[in-house]
């Protein structure tokens, strides 16, 4: 009896179905030219290259770096809306979209754009209130795809070879130059940060304090150089002279870096190398490979040979 009964609720019992989330808007993102966010005049722009990669700016900007950029193309090609929320509003200040948070101009090919306005969270905060520019329809989508176009903004994704050290903040530098033929030679200078001083270690190892208006000269050479990508990952560099470099310049920095939920301020320690190999064609720059930590990041790029020389001539006499 007791068989019978539950195989007749069973069969009494729809499966439930599943609807799919409607798309907000759908494109193929191989459409996709530019990328503009605005929020309150702060803006970002990001464009498709002739060389197929995505740039910081306009198509002849810094290439954005993958590590950050992975899937922010497909992202914007189209989110799912979570529900349909109003489809005749007569008041959008209750979504925060009568002043919206957040516009984003999708780019097309064709020459045709799409406009997304991002308004409020939802009461939960899981959902974000949202419009097409231009028409009548509000929906909710994940408020993690607004998060995704925010950060785009806040932190840009420049390329992880890209030169952002700030010279107040380094605490080390090596540098290492030579023919591998011959063996190479090398320097170091560490700041003393008790004593607020710099001292480089002699032929003896021993430090050696340096003259504040000389320790200038030398971290005044580790000025922002002028970058240009020149290759992508290319499979060998034994063309750039990068197999092995003339000259390798590590630089150590430290800054704090206060956490809102720690009491004490914590030091973050960065280290960088920079692999100099042979000068372009036209003699004005140098080809380049970064290291960050412990691994070499394999795009190549070019400096100005000002910057290259300039840090060669402000460590010369230490050399001697």
């Amino acid at each position: 009896m007791v068989a019978g009964y539950v195989f007749f609720v069973q069969a009494k019992v729809q499966p439930e179905t599943k609807v799919d989330a409607p798309w907000f808007y759908s494109v193929d993102m191989a459409d996709i030219s530019t990328i503009e966010i605005d929020r309150t005049g702060e803006k970002a722009k990001f464009s498709l290259g002739d060389d197929k990669h995505w740039h910081i700016g306009e198509s002849d900007g810094y290439p954005v770096g993958l590590d950050r950029w992975i899937g922010v193309d497909l992202l914007l090609s189209g989110p799912k809306s979570r529900r349909l929320i109003d489809p005749n509003p007569s008041d959008l200040s209750q979504y925060g979209l009568a002043d919206p948070n957040l516009n984003i101009a999708i780019g097309l090919k064709n020459g045709n754009d799409i406009r997304i306005l991002i308004g409020s969270y939802t009461p939960d905060g899981e959902n974000t209130y949202v419009q097409i520019d231009n028409t009548n329809e509000v929906f909710t989508i994940f408020s993690g795809w607004e998060e995704v176009m925010t950060r785009l903004l806040e932190e840009p994704p420049y390329p992880e070879w890209l030169y952002d050290i700030e010279i107040e903040t380094i605490t080390q530098i090596k540098i290492t130059r030579g023919n591998p033929d011959e063996g190479y030679k090398g320097i170091a200078f560490f700041k003393d940060k008790e004593a607020n001083s710099w001292q480089f270690l002699g032929k003896d190892n021993q430090p050696i304090e340096i003259e504040e208006t000389s320790m200038l000269k030398v971290l005044s050479a580790f000025e922002t150089p002028t970058q240009v990508l020149e290759a992508y990952e290319p499979i060998g560099v034994a063309q750039y002279g990068l197999e092995n470099p003339s000259m390798v310049v590590f630089v150590q920095t430290e800054r704090l870096d206060t956490d809102e939920d720690e009491l004490e301020e914590a030091v973050e320690v960065s280290q960088y190398r920079f692999r100099i190999g042979d000068k372009t064609e036209g003699g004005d720059n140098y080809f380049v490979q970064t290291e960050r930590g412990e691994y070499i990041i394999a795009d190549v790029f070019t400096v100005n040979v000002e910057w290259v020389e300039g840090i060669e001539s402000a460590s010369a006499e230490y050399f001697e």
